[in-house]
């Protein structure tokens, strides 16, 4: 599974596969899912902090791979991580407009297409993100923000009735 996010989805494959490795990019997430999942007795899964455009070799190949956000185009290096008649499931397509779930299966003569519907997906975004930064507000509240150009997010937030303001800029009440 290419992005991981809460693992939600990864719960679910936990108890459809014999065996789920999963690759979020941010640090957070991917500790935080981790532990929600060891807590939930999912033991059949790693969690890898990585790039999802980039597997690491010594993982091998896969019978299957999912990815959870749009990409512009499929990488051959994730359709080389395919085993013989494995599948590829992933949302392709421009960020900001028609995307379609597609299907990939390799076979002997080479990969099988399929075009599944059309969705709408966060994009897929190569590397591994700069680290989330927490911001301690009046008695303890916490807003994490996600340092990317495209991304600014906010988890936990409650200020209790005062200001947070980042980079001069008041951004809730």
């Amino acid at each position: 599974e290419i992005g991981t996010g809460s693992g939600y989805q990864t719960a679910i494959l936990s108890r459809l596969c014999r065996e789920v490795v999963t690759i979020e990019r941010y640090r957070v997430l991917a500790d935080r899912a981790r532990a929600r999942l060891e807590q939930l007795g999912c033991d059949n899964v790693e969690v890898l902090l990585g790039d999802g455009f980039d597997i690491p070799a010594e993982l091998g190949q896969f019978d299957r791979i999912m990815v959870t956000a749009a990409m512009e185009q499929i990488p051959d290096a994730l359709t080389a991580r395919l085993e013989p008649d494995g599948l590829l499931i992933a949302p392709v397509g421009p960020q900001n407009g028609r995307q379609t779930l597609i299907l990939l299966r390799r076979a002997a003569a080479g990969m099988i297409r399929k075009e599944l519907i059309d969705v709408r997906f966060v994009p897929a975004l190569p590397g591994i993100a700069r680290e989330l930064c927490p911001l301690r507000g009046p008695q303890g509240a916490v807003a994490v923000i996600i340092r990317h150009p495209a991304i600014l997010t906010f988890e936990a937030a409650a200020c209790h009735g005062e200001r947070l303001c980042l980079l001069g800029r008041c951004l809730f009440k």
